[in-house]
């Protein structure tokens, strides 16, 4: 790996010129290869570090964070007002080279916001309620550029990071080490009758008033037969759901990865984008059927008013951080390769001031995964969930320090701890849900993690 010494040493005599006590830091932005790039996010794959790996596919883009620079706040705080403090002190003190290359994404925050619960289960212990960091290093891929960026403290910090990706490119150990897809030896899950009570509770709910909307999730957990090979599951998954956020996050022992279709929202050059994704149908085996279902889910009653709940949430949330909200009244269709959702995508202006962080305390948790209205659902489903969430329906992403954002919600997801792992799917209940048919429906949900296995199963009543 050749670094381009004049253009660091430039980086590093700003810096000093700005700030004379020494005491900023090192935003180094350096382009290498694709084969590189692919090897070390191929070897740190198969390691047992902390990071976060987010691919999306149909947009040529992906991230991979490694270590941590800096917390930027703790173990159960999430005030959104601290972090904005912590971001603009380093911003102030950050030196970069970014702006000199044509990219429209620049993370360089990574987050995580868990599903919001009082529950506190050992399987969740590996991460923090919030949790944000500057990384020591980033690789970036968008469309058929390859970036190693860099951020250190000092110039030497900057050499022994570098020193060690070299040493990780020169390791004899071979990126040929297959491991067999691992096979499901056993599994237990919510049953049937379990899921009916809540579900009948729920709409008991619904009917008498209390509530519009809430949303309910169960897990199946699964034991196999070794330890799987984490980039192979996710490239699998990015073959699968090119469409999605095929992501990884790794904390301590644990890994919590998915292919999310849902977007949270996403900031660039001072433009709000977010979807209302929400009822859901699934995909005909024939062309004819296929078109037929899509058919029946933009004119189903049931489905096309718990989507224009997510609509009004948004665009309320939205008008008090931003301007000019645009959005189609009436709902499209985006197809996965399991199942097909209704779908808006929204529009709007950052209002002047407003900082990434206040959008996601403003979205977060949206009705498509909690409910309405949002605090009466978020009780009911602590009440009623008998499991920590954590970050199944979560949010995680990263900030730039241009206030640019990129944000997603934790479905289609499972966490990994070893040789164990528990997967997580919900639906909607709204007036006229069926149980039989929310069961079935999240049953299609787990698909896309339980496919990754041999011999998987999912129960259908």
């Amino acid at each position: 790996m050749i670094i381009d010494q004049q253009k660091l040493d430039q980086l590093i005599s700003m810096g000093n010129a700005k700030f004379p006590d020494g005491h900023f830091i090192l935003n180094f932005y350096h382009p290498i290869g694709e084969t590189e790039f692919s090897e070390i996010v191929e070897k740190t794959l198969t390691r047992e570090t902390d990071f976060f790996y987010c691919c999306q596919p149909s947009e040529q883009f992906l991230v991979l964070a490694l270590d941590k620079l800096i917390s930027i706040y703790g173990p159960d705080r999430t005030d959104s007002l601290n972090f904005q403090q912590n971001i603009d002190g380093i911003k102030s003190k950050t030196v970069s080279n970014g702006s000199q290359f044509n990219l429209k994404r620049k993370p360089l925050f990574i987050g995580s916001l868990k599903f919001p619960s009082e529950k506190n289960e050992s399987l969740w212990e590996d991460f923090n309620a919030g949790e944000w960091f500057f990384p020591k290093i980033i690789l970036i891929k968008e469309g058929s550029q390859h970036y190693l960026v860099v951020n250190s403290f000092h110039y030497q910090g900057f050499e022994k990071y570098i020193a060690h990706l070299l040493r990780l490119l020169d390791e004899d150990r071979a990126l040929k080490e297959e491991l067999q897809t691992p096979q499901i030896l056993s599994s237990s899950e919510v049953s049937f009758e379990e899921w009916s009570k809540e579900i009948d509770s729920a709409l008991h709910k619904i009917t008498d008033g209390t509530i519009q909307k809430v949303v309910l999730a169960r897990y199946a957990d699964f034991h196999l037969s070794q330890k799987p090979k984490l980039s192979g599951l996710l490239y699998e998954l990015e073959d699968n759901y090119k469409e999605c956020y095929t992501f990884a996050f790794r904390s301590g022992g644990s890994v919590f990865l998915g292919s999310s279709p849902e977007k949270l929202f996403s900031i660039h050059d001072g433009i709000i984008e977010t979807d209302a994704l929400a009822g859901s149908f699934p995909r005909g085996e024939s062309a004819e059927l296929d078109s037929s279902l899509e058919n029946n889910l933009l004119n189903d009653i049931k489905n096309l008013e718990e989507h224009k709940s997510v609509v009004n949430f948004l665009t309320e949330k939205l008008s008090r951080v931003a301007n000019k909200i645009i959005h189609n009244g009436k709902p499209m269709v985006k197809k996965f390769s399991n199942i097909q959702h209704l779908y808006t995508p929204i529009k709007a202006e950052i209002k002047e001031g407003v900082s990434a962080i206040s959008v996601i305390e403003n979205l977060h948790p949206t009705p498509a995964v909690c409910g309405m209205p949002s605090l009466v659902a978020n009780q009911m489903i602590e009440n009623l969930e008998t499991f920590e969430r954590g970050l199944y329906a979560g949010a995680l992403g990263w900030v730039g320090l241009d206030n640019s954002a990129e944000m997603f919600v934790g479905i289609r997801s499972a966490i990994i701890k070893d040789n164990f792992m528990r997967a997580f799917a919900g639906c909607g209940i709204v007036n006229g849900s069926n149980s039989l048919a929310e069961f079935n429906e999240t049953s299609l949900k787990l698909k896309p993690i339980l496919s990754l296995f041999k011999n998987e199963t999912i129960n259908q009543s």
